[in-house]
Order: C-alpha cells, then sequence, then structure tokens
C-alpha cells in the first residue's frame, strides 16, 4: 500500500494534534465528577488540589498520547493509509527525538502535579502516580504492551473511572469513599468505548501491524458487544447511585439513566454500520458525551 503524504501543517496545529484533544475529555470528565461527589458529601473544596489533580490527570493524558505517537513510529503501526488523526512522527512532521522530549515534558508537569498532592494529601498519590505513568508507557511500548496484547480495556476502566473519581475525592477529604468507586464506573467504561471505537476503525491496520487488540482477535461483533457492555456498565452504576442519594435527587438520577442508556442504543447502532474515517466522528461524540454525562451526573451530587 502507498503512503499517503500529507502537508505539514503549522506548529501548533501538529502538536495540538498529536495531543489528541478529543480523549481529554476522558480525563478532565472523571475529575470533575469527583470534585462534584466531594461537594455533595459536604466536603470543602480545596482548589489547590482540585487544580493539581485536574492538570495531572490532563497531563498524563496528553504524556501517553505524545508517547503512543512516538511508540508507533517505531513499530510501524501507522504505516499506510491512516483513518485516525494523524501521527505527527510518523508523517515527519515531527522528529523522533523531539516526540520523546515533548513526552517528557508533559510527564514532567504530571509528576510536578503529583508532588504538590504527595506533600498536601499523603503518599498514596506517589502510588496512584507512579500507576498512572507506568501505564501510559506500557500502554503502547512495544510489542508487549497493554495495546498490542488487547489488554488495554482493564486498564482504561480501572484508570478512567474508579481511581480517577475516587482519587479525586480523595485529595479532598483523605477518605477513600465507595460511592465515588462505584460513580467511577460510568465514566471508566465510557472511556472504554473510545478505546473500542479506536479498535474498530484501526482492525485491518492494527492485524497487519501485529497489534492484537481485543477486536482484533475476536472480530467487529466482539467490539459491538463491547460497546454494548460499557454502556451497560455505565447504566447499572447510575442506578445503583440510589442508594448514597436523597429521595429528590433520584429523580435528576433518572434523566442522567435514561441519558446513558439513549446514548448507548444509539452508538451501538451507529458502530454497525460505520466504516473507515466515520469512526472519528464517533469517538468525537462519544467523547463529548461522556464529558456532559459526568457534568450531569456532578449536578446531581451538587444539588
Amino acid at each position: 500500500m502507498t503512503e499517503v503524504v500529507q502537508t505539514k501543517p503549522p506548529g501548533y496545529v501538529v502538536w495540538w494534534t498529536a495531543a489528541r484533544p478529543r480523549t481529554l475529555n476522558a480525563a478532565v470528565g472523571p475529575v470533575l465528577l469527583g470534585l462534584a461527589i466531594a461537594h455533595g458529601l459536604g466536603f470543602a473544596l480545596d482548589w489547590v488540589h482540585a487544580v493539581a489533580t485536574l492538570l495531572g490527570a490532563v497531563a498524563i493524558q496528553i504524556g501517553t498520547n505524545f508517547f503512543n505517537d512516538f511508540a508507533d513510529s517505531l513499530t510501524g503501526a501507522d504505516k499506510g493509509e491512516r483513518l485516525g488523526p494523524p501521527r505527527a512522527t510518523s508523517l515527519g512532521w515531527v522528529s523522533q527525538r523531539a516526540m520523546l522530549i515533548a513526552t517528557v515534558v508533559a510527564f514532567g508537569l504530571a509528576v510536578a502535579a503529583g508532588l504538590v498532592l504527595i506533600a498536601r494529601c499523603g503518599q498514596v498519590f506517589f502510588w496512584i502516580g507512579i500507576a498512572s505513568l507506568v501505564c501510559g508507557v506500557w500502554y503502547t511500548s512495544g510489542r508487549w504492551s497493554l495495546a498490542y496484547l488487547g489488554l488495554a480495556e482493564p486498564f482504561v476502566l480501572f484508570f478512567f473511572g474508579p481511581l480517577a473519581v475516587a482519587g479525586t475525592v480523595y485529595a479532598q477529604s483523605r477518605t477513600w469513599e465507595v460511592v465515588a468507586m462505584v460513580a467511577g464506573l460510568a465514566p471508566g467504561a465510557l472511556a472504554t468505548v473510545l478505546l473500542v471505537l479506536n479498535n474498530l476503525r484501526d482492525r485491518a491496520g492494527d492485524a497487519a501491524a501485529g497489534k492484537r487488540t481485543l477486536v482484533v482477535r475476536f472480530g467487529r461483533g466482539f467490539g459491538l458487544v463491547e460497546l454494548g457492555l460499557c454502556h451497560a456498565l455505565a447504566a447499572g452504576a447510575v442506578l445503583a447511585l440510589m442508594f448514597w442519594l436523597r429521595p429528590e435527587q433520584v429523580g435528576w438520577l433518572g434523566v442522567v439513566y435514561c441519558y446513558a442508556v439513549f446514548t448507548g442504543v444509539d452508538l451501538v447502532n451507529k458502530a454497525a454500520r460505520a466504516v473507515g474515517k466515520e469512526f472519528n466522528l464517533m469517538m468525537a461524540e462519544a467523547g463529548m458525551r461522556l464529558f456532559i454525562f459526568c457534568a450531569g451526573l456532578g449536578l446531581v451530587f451538587v444539588f
């Protein structure tokens, strides 16, 4: 297959594209939800902790995206006609050295935010930070990475779900709240949806590059089932929250539940018919829906 040559855009566009902004809702949404839950539980918000938590989450996500760009240029996963957003390193827009430096800078910002949380909230954030950085690098670092082995889904579910939400609440309360862990299952499941859509879009290219995602291993139908199960988990987590809410909040929780069900059915139906680059628009839509879901669920706790 002949490799498609693309004209290099301006520098700021190159780096903005490499940061993959459509994925950042998966980092921002759970933190905002965690802050709303902490407020709803009666904890006074510490805005230094809030900013540090948000900065750390976003910086780790961007660093992971930068390293993904760098690592895929080494393995050849982006050769040929790419269906997803352009990879800056593979296209020669950015050198491998520059992308690696950018990765270190992004992770460095995450470390700085983590040091604030460690100093003010305890060593638990040292271990959260180490685990997050290791998984960020392990996600696409070679043939034994999470993405290449088809093991990424449970890690995305956990790190963008219960850990992100409950960790944000811990930064405000110094306690691990079960309600935050249960609530976190929902954004974690919806973040996993983004991964599955990505894998459905790239199934042929991933198979050619030896990237054995679950969709590559078990087929398109399995990926559609994954999408359905992720939305079912998100909806189930919303229903479980009624045991922690006041009666007047349950009605609004029902609105969020209906939103989760509707968007799930809609997305699975679209994915069943989508081909190629049509998945890009679906991923953007799913990322925005994740953010709206977190905002809506957060408002239930706030009010």
